[in-house]
């Protein structure tokens, strides 16, 4: 159970679905410190800017299963990247978006939420996009041309209580390995030819559309249509097993095979010498040596 946390979120009055969060708290105790965290919202903890895990572990409806993790000794910040999808789905349960957490040396709670952690929003991420699938929620855009610097990155919201109350289980599934999963060269180097003539499906879904009752942004609410837009690029090849890093200019590509399915988390370095859009598409089935969006019934750029 939890001693003191209370569910809380981001205020957020315009939209609930597709909302980014995230809980930041100062701690100063050279103590064996643990985090205790639950919650509706998928999330992922750091401590100190270091990666712990990532969850919830998943539930029925109205539950929550506690993660309990170990911070670094001398932690000094910890911070809980959160979103909440609010929609339905056939990945999770349609209920209001929460996390509670604590942080806590032996039984005493140095910090909790609903008093210690404060509310950050992402002036970065988009919010109004498609959803990814009918199974699953939402794609991810992020739009940083106004941000100069770290400090215009995000915002300060306000953080309210949830009126939730839910039944709070321990974690029964083994947390997984987390390791860096690196590639040193792109297999595929080449150049997009856009052909407005190219068949292309506009939804690519399971099933024929998504349910409006589901939770979607209607068609012209979202500005950016880039699974569209991709669709219709042919591929051309220009070189095989380019070492990285690699130098793209407009209208260029690379694919990147990992050889096998791998879950987790896309992690790049990208450094913009202008103005730039950038579009990562990824794919769980991948043969021949062309990227076929229409392979999975999925939006997966």
């Amino acid at each position: 159970m939890f001693i003191k946390a209370k569910p809380v979120w981001i205020d957020n009055r315009e939209c609930e679905m597709d909302v980014q969060a995230v809980f930041c708290a100062k701690v100063s105790d050279e103590r064996e410190l643990e985090l205790h965290i639950a919650g509706s919202a998928f999330y992922r903890a750091f401590a100190d800017g270091i990666f712990l895990a990532a969850g919830p572990a998943r539930t029925a409806k109205g539950y929550a299963r506690k993660d309990i993790l170990i911070l670094p000794r001398g932690t000094k910040e910890v911070v809980i990247e959160a979103v909440g999808y609010y929609c339905k789905s056939i990945a999770t349960v349609y209920q209001p978006s929460y996390v509670m957490a604590e942080i806590k040396a032996e039984k005493e709670v140095l910090a909790y939420t609903g008093k210690d952690f404060e509310g950050f929003c992402p002036k970065t991420k988009v919010q109004k996009v498609e959803r990814y699938s009918v199974q699953r929620h939402f794609t991810e855009i992020w739009d940083y041309t106004d941000c100069k610097e770290m400090t215009d990155v995000a915002y300060k919201a306000d953080v309210t209580e949830v009126d939730v109350n839910p039944g709070v289980l321990e974690r029964k599934a083994p947390y997984p390995i987390y390791e860096d999963v690196e590639l040193d060269v792109a297999s595929i180097f080449g150049k997009l030819e856009y052909d407005e003539t190219r068949p292309y499906k506009q939804l690519r879904y399971s099933w024929a559309t998504v349910p409006k009752e589901w939770g979607i942004f209607e068609w012209d609410e979202i500005s950016y249509h880039p699974h569209t837009w991709i669709q219709r690029q042919k591929q051309h090849i220009v070189e095989r097993n380019v070492n990285l890093p690699i130098t793209l200019t407009e209208g260029e590509y690379a694919i990147f095979d990992f050889q096998q399915i791998e879950a987790g988390f896309i992690k790049t370095v990208i450094e913009s010498m202008e103005d730039s859009d950038v579009i990562i598409g990824f794919t769980e089935y991948y043969e021949g040596e062309e990227f076929v969006f229409q392979n999975m019934n999925v939006h997966n750029v």
